[in-house]
């Protein structure tokens, strides 16, 4: 999918979504608009007791309730803010409410001022259990009329209140600066008072996304992390991770997700963030892939890859949010079809290994949010909608179906070669409208044999995704008899080197220019993949540096030494050294043991076919399959991995 077609399809799919509670706006300069009918932005949480706090906004008021029967029935609204104020109207700039181990009630939310996307972060707190506030105070001391937005409230261990937001000012000092500074930075304030006076602002990092929430979890070891939308450069909108220290600092900033979604504009979809007992972090965030848009879940582990990332529903599903009791973790989020607006969550029993999806409920007209609350070691889903205001839902194991199966995509193609594993067909196939350009890659095979079909076939079949970047083909049929034989496991063998072999010698740039060959590299293990840099699809050549990245850092971690990392471009035409530098350093790789190569078109050529990787050139993609490969330290192949979707650990375990 082109990037013109994928912003056309997320620009339908944010439209679809659309409600009075988030509207998106067209552009980041665009100043927001107002909300029309019900406001429908709230939260919730809930307390050490089990009961369950939400605040919501009317007319510039900000309101809070109370439910001790789980929802069933709500107190009357307490008004935190006497004095109306002009309210933030974007999506993701809903009120905020916590409640602290000794009973006392805090809430933030944005007060909107007079220029285009500025604001102030709120605060009022009750120290008589919700019965009143106290006036409102403005969380940071920088008062210039600019963005203060999108705030979130967290407590540490010993009880410190944080504040985040998303902060313009040094975009603002950097008006007219080369480069131009990307984006917003994230800030945040500490409390030590029960939030009465802050100390701050400190900043956690530069180049935040503008218009997207930020998400704040405590470990269990009292500390506090945030997850939140960053731009890499040069226009990459994935997610970054930091642990925010009540001195002021914020230590471990890393990449949390690698989706490579390059959008030059504002996505809206901010992300959620939550610790298991153990101190895993699992995570639910917006992205998008070949087929548009994606809402996604995935343990944030010590690697640059999400573990276990699932797609969470179709294409229309959006706003996910999350809550963790023990190993069981819950996710829901809102997707629209059939001309309403569903409520669809799912549980996972196992810290996020396997997961029971369920449809939840539907409206007709407008929706907030959805928000999941870990009350005990079971959970509750708010939704705020306008046909079923303040609603709070069971989600019950008992009551979850099995997840739906994938769905299926019909495709033509034709038989290219065996996988080199000979488990399954290499094929070329054409453009599945809607869900995937024409490319040649690989399948697995669903009640067929690939030994069965023959080079040059051509096939129909049904397409599903059967894992994450793991595709197969079922009710496969023929359309031409077998032009020949068999088909060649891989490419040719007179050019394959098989396992066991030496690896073929080549001479190429790194990306910082340096003439680099095999030899450089003889004495180490080296683990050898090819991607191309403008590769579309999500679950290919990004997903395998993906991979590779969190290789290198895991490697890292456990103090492996005497290795080397290499990615040749199957593009170089494009991929000049300049171009892979600038894709290595926005994942932040180390190019000490982690190197992009491009070189000669035939000295690429030769090796694609050596190494028994297809890839033919299309406008301005290559079809093509994918490979990685360790080389031990006398330059022979012991290992070889088909496909993007590998576990670092089978390197790691060699590598050691």
């Amino acid at each position: 999918m082109t990037a013109r077609s994928l912003l056309v399809s997320l620009t339908l799919l944010l439209a679809s979504t659309a409600s009075a509670a988030d509207a998106p706006h067209a552009h980041p300069s665009a100043a927001p608009t107002p909300v029309e009918g019900p406001d429908l932005r709230a939260s919730a949480t809930v307390d050490p007791q089990g009961r369950l706090w939400v605040v919501t906004q009317e007319h510039g008021r900000v309101l809070v309730r109370r439910s001790d029967d789980a929802g069933a029935s709500w107190t009357t609204p307490v008004v935190v803010n006497p004095a109306a104020e002009t309210l933030d109207p974007g999506g993701d700039a809903r009120p905020k409410v916590l409640v602290s181990a000794g009973g006392e009630v805090f809430v933030t939310w944005t007060q909107a001022l007079s220029k285009p996307y500025s604001g102030a972060i709120r605060l009022a707190r009750s120290l008589d259990g919700g019965r009143s506030f106290t006036p409102p105070l403005t969380v940071h001391r920088h008062r210039e009329e600019i963005t203060h937005r999108f705030d979130a409230m967290a407590f540490d261990g010993q009880g410190r209140l944080f504040v985040a937001w998303i902060d313009k000012r040094d975009a603002v000092a950097a008006a007219g600066a080369t480069p131009k500074y990307r984006g917003a930075a994230l800030y945040f304030a500490v409390s030590e008072d029960r939030g009465a006076t802050f100390k701050g602002d400190f900043k956690a990092a530069d180049h935040a996304c503008e218009c997207c929430r930020i998400a704040l979890a405590t470990d269990p070891a009292g500390r506090v992390h945030a997850l939140w939308r960053h731009i890499f450069e040069p226009n990459i909108r994935d997610h970054a991770t930091a642990r925010l220290n009540p001195d002021g600092t914020a230590s471990g900033f890393r990449r949390a997700t690698t989706d490579d979604w390059r959008l030059d504009a504002c996505p809206h979809h901010g992300p959620s963030l939550a610790f298991d007992a153990e101190g895993t972090a699992h995570a639910v965030w917006f992205t998008a892939d070949a087929e548009g848009g994606v809402a996604a879940y995935g343990r944030l582990g010590a690697g640059a890859l999400p573990e276990s990332r699932r797609r969470l529903g179709g294409k229309f599903a959006a706003h996910a949010d999350l809550a963790v009791a023990g190993r069981r973790v819950a996710v829901a989020w809102r997707e629209f079809a059939d001309g309403r607006m569903h409520l669809r969550a799912a549980l996972s029993e196992d810290a996020g290994a396997t997961w029971r999806e369920q449809a939840v409920t539907s409206v007709a007209g407008a929706t907030g949010q959805p928000r999941v609350l870990a009350r005990g070691g079971s959970f509750l889903i708010f939704w705020h909608t306008a046909e079923q205001p303040l609603r709070v839902h069971a989600l019950e194991a008992a009551a979850a179906p099995p997840v739906a199966a994938a769905p299926r995509y019909d495709l033509r193609g034709e038989v290219i070669a065996l996988t080199p594993d000979g488990n399954g067909l290499i094929v070329h196939h054409e453009e599945i409208p809607g869900y995937m350009p024409a490319m040649t890659m690989e399948f697995l095979l669903q009640g067929a044999k690939p030994a069965d079909f023959r080079e040059g076939q051509k096939i129909r079949a049904r397409m599903y995704e059967s894992a994450p970047g793991e595709f197969k083909l079922e009710d496969i049929r023929t359309e031409s008899p077998a032009p020949g034989s068999a088909p060649k496991k891989g490419i040719e063998h007179d050019a394959f080197v098989e396992l066991g072999e030496r690896a073929p010698e080549f001479q190429l740039l790194n990306q910082l220019g340096e003439k680099v060959g095999l030899e450089r590299y003889r004495g180490k293990r080296i683990v050898l993949n090819f991607i191309f840099t403008r590769c579309p699809v999500a679950t290919m050549c990004p997903a395998a540096t993906a991979r590779m990245i969190s290789l290198q850092r895991q490697a890292a971690e456990r103090e492996i030494k005497d290795f080397q990392l290499l990615s040749i471009s199957m593009d170089p035409i494009y991929d000049t050294p300049e171009v892979l530098r600038e894709y290595a350093e926005a994942r932040g790789v180390d190019p000490v043991n982690f190197q992009f190569l491009t070189g000669s078109e035939a000295a690429v050529r030769r090796l694609l076919a050596q190494f028994g990787v297809i890839a033919e050139p299309s406008e301005n993609i290559w079809k093509h399959t994918l490979a990685t490969v360790l080389i031990d330290r006398d330059g022979r192949i012991t290992q070889r991995v088909e496909g993007s979707t590998w576990d670092p650990e089978i390197f790691l375990r060699l590598l050691q």
